[in-house]
């Protein structure tokens, strides 16, 4: 019981630190994957954008720093331009 409290701390403080870095609040994404579809890179990446925001939400540290997909970014800002909550 004891590793799984200091799993979930670790996992919290990971998006904790990702939503103070980026000014977002990742928990108003809900998924609906508008972003994703409009990714000019997604056929090119492992990891769709809105999947990228839910395992940071869950806290996968681990899985997401090791993906290449973050660095396919194209910053032409098509995913906030679709995005419902503005997340950026």
């Amino acid at each position: 019981m004891r590793r799984e409290v200091s799993d979930k701390a670790l996992h919290s403080e990971f998006r904790r630190t990702v939503e103070e870095l980026s000014g977002q609040g990742l928990g108003d994404c809900y998924q609906c994957g508008k972003c994703s579809g409009g990714c000019p890179v997604l056929p090119d990446v492992e990891l769709s954008t809105n999947r990228i925001i839910r395992m940071v939400q869950l806290g996968l540290k681990d899985d997401v720093l090791s993906s290449s997909s973050l660095w396919c970014c194209t910053a032409c800002g098509t995913c906030n331009g679709r995005c419902p909550m503005g997340i950026d």
